[in-house]
């Protein structure tokens, strides 16, 4: 994090989520892009109630009033746009005063996880990404060796793979990190998110999640139906991975 001085100085400084966190119904947040829970990527527009706002010519921001009048602005690393939400990492939160001045600012990916953004029913630090683990199917299945493109397989089945390695290396869910699921949570979760994709199909809007939803309401993220289903599959194949390393 860095401090800004009266003189325009950036001064090196701990994080302080005084200065750069929000709370959100009693929950710190340090990273709009990710919900409550850390298990899943938001829009901070519509679940934290940022707004779009215009900073100087073409540059645009995200700007949250915050209750003592000062702003959190969230900018991509060169302050001229609004962060792409696959970018988070090296997009950079600011706090204004309510004058506007600039007071501190730091880049999200360097931001500290807390406590509060991290899903209350995964309490167990992340294990050590092993970065292989998802292809080890297409290694046997293809012949394809890790880090090559796989041959043969639809764009449907590299999304799921790609949801799932994401898991690992994004969110740290490993193998080693879901034993914990032994009571059904991943497949609960798989099911409840291939249902919402068929009342999709069926026209039927409902959003919430099915009952079987393992995990809290803030955690839900299903995109549309197809993405949920993406979803709904690498869930799968996580439930897999934690049978094959139990």
């Amino acid at each position: 994090m860095y401090l800004i001085s009266e003189s325009g100085r950036n001064d090196k400084a701990p994080y302080d989520p005084a200065l750069l966190a929000f709370i959100h119904e009693g929950d710190e947040i340090r990273n709009p892009y990710l919900s409550p829970c850390g298990r899943y990527e938001v829009d901070p527009v519509a679940f934290y109630g940022f707004r779009e706002v215009q900073t100087g010519g073409i540059c645009r921001a995200l700007d949250l009033i915050l209750p003592d009048g000062c702003v959190l602005r969230l900018t991509d690393e060169d302050g001229l746009r609004i962060p792409e939400p696959g970018d988070w990492e090296s997009a950079i939160v600011g706090r204004l005063s309510s004058d506007y001045d600039e007071i501190a600012w730091c880049s999200l990916g360097e931001v500290p996880v807390t406590r509060s953004q991290q899903p209350a029913v995964r309490p167990a630090p992340a294990a050590p990404v092993n970065r292989e683990i998802p292809l080890r199917v297409l290694e046997r299945h293809t012949g394809s060796s890790v880090g090559e493109e796989p041959a043969g397989l639809s764009s449907a089945a590299l999304d799921v793979l790609a949801e799932r390695r994401r898991q690992i290396e994004v969110e740290g869910f490993s193998p080693e990190h879901d034993r914990q699921y032994d009571l059904g949570e991943l497949p609960a979760a798989a099911a409840s998110y291939a249902l919402f994709a068929q009342r999709q199909v069926l026209g039927l809007r409902r959003s919430e999640p099915d009952h079987a939803w393992p995990w809290s309401l803030d955690c839900w993220k299903p995109g549309d139906a197809r993405r949920a289903l993406v979803k709904a599959a690498a869930l799968l194949l996580a439930e897999i991975e934690r049978l094959d390393h139990a």
